[in-house]
């Protein structure tokens, strides 16, 4: 036999390792596909789950925005209020000078008219009603009323 050639047995051995490394090699293989094909399914799930973050940061970027905006326009109406509490104030306040105004202005009459009545009752009490009332035209009966009221 030739130094150089392999008998039987090698060759088989040789067959046999030959035959684990390609089987080992396709496990390896077989396992960094499944490890691709994992983390390419994980980058999917990664890159939708960022999309639906994505999505729900732009909704609240919208709802920041409107929020914002009825902030300002509550501001707005919370201004206009004041506004008009203070015209309020201020025309509750001019009527109430106004009803003291009148007030002072009723008692005055009712002074002039009391005053007027205690001239009429005393003219009455000197010359009498019938002279009265032949001096100014009105009626007895309307000048006894008037002093009665």
């Amino acid at each position: 036999m030739d130094k150089h050639s392999l008998n039987e047995k090698e060759k088989n051995v040789i067959k046999q390792s030959l035959f684990e490394i390609e089987k080992q090699m396709k496990e390896e293989s077989n396992e960094r596909k499944t490890i691709i094909d994992e983390v390419n399914k994980n980058i999917d799930n990664y890159s939708f789950q960022m999309n639906n973050y994505e999505k729900i940061i732009r909704g609240n970027e919208l709802k920041e925005i409107k929020y914002q905006n009825q902030e300002r326009e509550l501001e707005e109406l919370k201004n206009i209020y004041d506004l008009k509490c203070k015209d309020l104030d201020a025309s509750i306040t001019k009527s109430q000078n106004e009803i003291i105004n009148l007030r002072k202005k009723i008692l005055n009459q009712n002074n002039v008219i009391s005053n007027l009545k205690s001239i009429v009752t005393s003219i009455v009490n000197e010359d009498g009603l019938d002279k009265l009332s032949s001096i100014t035209g009105i009626e007895k009966d309307n000048i006894e009323k008037y002093l009665q009221d």
